[in-house]
């Protein structure tokens, strides 16, 4: 992405300690138990993820146009990439028209919007590879993918390699 400014957000000191205390709390599980050490990961990853997007105030807002399109453009998506939001979903949620929004997107991100909500499905796919023991197929369907002939053929282009090898390079 050319503007990363745009993924930083801040959080009031109770945000962040709710959010340690959680933390220490699923990791106290996480190391108790070791036949839940899969499910621990993914939840944790996944509820402070949604907890900080859901509490956190970009701290580029003030910087214009781009950056608060960005960044509510951006958290909507990182909420919401599993159910395939169309474009005209997201550019009404946004407050944009669609052919303003793909254009927005584009100069901001410097990739379509399809690419980015394809690599944010493949990012939360790659995480679910390495840190359960789910298959590919439920993977596929539970990044939002409606095929699976789509997932692989997005996997690899994003990585190069299909899932189980990569799987098994990380592990």
């Amino acid at each position: 992405m050319q503007d990363r400014r745009s993924l930083c957000f801040g959080v009031d000191e109770k945000t962040l300690a709710r959010v340690q205390t959680l933390s220490e709390l699923l990791m106290e599980e996480y190391t108790r138990d070791a036949a839940f050490a899969d499910t621990c990961i993914r939840d944790l990853t996944e509820y402070l993820l949604l907890f900080l997007m859901r509490h956190a105030g970009s701290l580029a807002e003030s910087a214009g146009d781009r950056s608060t399109f960005s960044g509510g453009a951006l958290r909507y998506l990182y909420l919401h990439f599993r159910e395939n939001p169309s474009v005209s979903e997201i550019a009404e949620a946004c407050g944009y028209t669609p052919n303003y929004f793909c254009k927005l997107f584009r100069s901001v991100t410097g990739r379509t919007y399809t690419d980015f909500l394809n690599t944010l499905k493949i990012n939360h796919a790659k995480m679910l590879l390495a840190s359960t023991k789910m298959t590919v197929t439920e993977i596929a369907f539970s990044c939002g993918f409606t095929s699976l002939s789509n997932f692989y053929r997005s996997f690899r282009t994003e990585t190069e390699s299909v899932p189980l090898e990569w799987r098994g390079r990380k592990k």
